[in-house]
């Protein structure tokens, strides 16, 4: 990567665009024809600014429809993963985490959302998220070390809760960010918070039983004031 800061501020333009788009709403004063223009329209690039990965991902999302990558990419490219051969471990890493944690949950799939995405966080604590450090948001702090933040915690977690078909999107709040699962198991649509920094985050204020401890557990509800529902690909772009 060239240039840092202008490709990411590039990437980050992109899928605001995007993530516009897949809403069906403008997001940003800056954006107000977001949903009929592609993301190509507001970002070009001269081939020298690019390494060969990143000029075949960002030709894939200049339509505003990803063809030959996923968003799962889009995060490592987001933490400047942007070299073919490091791009292709760390994929394989990735991969490897997803595949480990969608077939821990296979027992959960045919049942409750609410009851999958619950487990989706226990099993990504019992396995990829192992440290949490507060300046952990790339990709290859998760994949190297087991290390977490909000941010990266949220976009993994957002990304499996997304190919589970359960109705996912991220919250973001003055410096810190999370998801909402939307679940509709009694028949009307209920909005739960997922507080991924923590294994007991999910539904906050409940208490739960620690089995390992055998002590009951609870993370606080927080009245967080502005909050904003955003679509996994801000969360990537944040």
């Amino acid at each position: 990567m060239k240039n840092n800061l202008r490709l990411l501020t590039a990437l980050a333009v992109m899928l605001t665009v995007m993530a516009a788009g897949a809403c069906g709403q403008t997001i940003g004063k800056t954006l107000k024809t977001a949903t009929t223009r592609p993301p190509s329209d507001f970002i070009t690039f001269d081939d020298s600014e690019l390494t060969g990965l990143e000029k075949d991902f960002f030709d894939d999302l200049g339509d505003g429809v990803m063809d030959r990558y996923d968003y799962y990419d889009a995060f490592l490219v987001a933490s400047e993963v942007t070299e073919k051969k490091t791009f292709a471990s760390y994929r394989a890493k990735l991969e490897s985490v997803r595949q480990e944690t969608l077939g821990a949950l296979k027992d959960f799939t045919g049942g409750p959302r609410k009851v999958l995405a619950k487990q989706l966080l226990l099993q990504l604590h019992d396995t990829a998220f192992k440290t949490y450090r507060e300046k952990a948001t790339l990709a290859t702090d998760l994949l190297d070390r087991g290390e977490f933040n909000c941010l990266s915690s949220a976009i993994l977690y957002a990304l499996i809760a997304d190919e589970l078909g359960i109705d996912v999107q991220g919250v973001a709040v003055q410096g810190h960010a999370f998801c909402q699962i939307t679940a509709s198991d009694s028949g009307r649509p209920e909005n739960v918070d997922v507080e991924t920094t923590v294994r007991y985050g999910f539904e906050p204020g409940q208490k739960e039983l620690d089995e390992m401890r055998n002590v009951i557990v609870s993370v606080p509800k927080k009245a967080y004031g502005r909050r904003e529902n955003v679509p996994i690909q801000l969360l990537i772009a944040m």
